[in-house]
């Protein structure tokens, strides 16, 4: 799917106002939204009445900081429409890994943690983009043919022209952190079971469990594609900050020569003087490598 995104000025439907807790400009992308988080201080303000009232507050961690570039008000052009990044949800995930080796295949557990952007256009249509340690993934909400949730033999298929595939990767996500606006009331240690399989490509299901009782109160599919560093980068950055990407990496590499050559140079000044002979070279390569 061909994806362009660009910086694009704030609409007239926009609302632009003040946190009343730290003074962090936020604006209210989609006036239906009844609720807007500060990602500055972790303000929870009901933006339903315009009363812009804190009803919550959160404690924003250094662990919750985006791991890259995106930010809450970037724009896309995407398939015709125009998008905006208006929310972020931060996930800790508890999971098992179908794992192949030598001998029988097993499940191996692991924790980690991943970002869910959601992007808005003016007609309501949402697209979600997922960030973790792995890369970028672009999560396209689909209709299955098929539609099941993990049992107890841990396979899959959500098409009639899929084999029953092994569940590859399952867990629990719990809620961490959340900015940006919102429709409706969400709160911190909220959780979902995520399963995964892979048949020309990866497809999974997200089954929401209530807060209270932990029944399954909603059941998502959807299918994953990765973007790549520099096709997210293409897509995503006006050309002013990838030029200031290519600056610093730049300058990375022309540090990296420089204090290359001037290792080169100082050795031979060292074994011209004298102080070491060429038959001591593994211990001038020992000095300064």
């Amino acid at each position: 799917m061909p994806i362009d995104i660009l910086w694009q000025p704030t609409t007239s439907s926009s609302n632009l106002f003040y946190c009343p807790s730290c003074d962090a400009l936020l604006e209210q992308a989609n006036r239906r939204a009844q609720y807007v988080v500060c990602g500055n201080c972790g303000s929870e303000i009901d933006v339903g009445l315009q009363s812009y009232e804190v009803i919550k507050q959160q404690k924003p961690s250094k662990k919750n900081k985006p791991h890259s570039f995106i930010r809450i008000g970037q724009k896309a052009f995407i398939n015709g429409k125009h998008y905006k990044v208006v929310a972020r949800k931060c996930w800790q995930i508890h999971f098992k890994q179908y794992v192949e080796v030598e001998g029988p295949n097993h499940y191996e557990e692991s924790t980690g943690s991943f970002d869910e952007w959601t992007l808005k256009a003016v007609d309501g249509t949402c697209l979600t983009l997922m960030e973790d340690v792995e890369g970028y993934f672009y999560r396209e909400k689909i209709i299955p043919e098929i539609p099941m949730i993990m049992q107890g033999d841990l396979l899959l298929r959500f098409f009639a022209n899929h084999h029953r595939q092994i569940v590859r990767k399952h867990g629990k996500a719990e809620l961490t952190f959340f900015e940006g606006e919102k429709s409706k009331r969400l709160s911190n240690g909220q959780e979902k079971l995520l399963a995964f399989y892979e048949q020309d490509g990866t497809y999974g299901v997200e089954c929401e469990l209530d807060e209270q009782d932990k029944s399954i109160k909603k059941v998502s599919f959807y299918k994953i594609q990765e973007i790549n560093m520099e096709e997210l980068e293409r897509i995503f950055l006006p050309n002013r900050q990838k030029d200031i990407l290519h600056r610093k990496r730049l300058i990375g590499k022309r540090a990296i020569q420089i204090l290359s050559l001037s290792t080169i140079i100082l050795g031979y000044l060292v074994i011209s003087s004298g102080i070491l002979t060429p038959h001591s070279g593994l211990a001038v390569q020992t000095i300064f490598c």
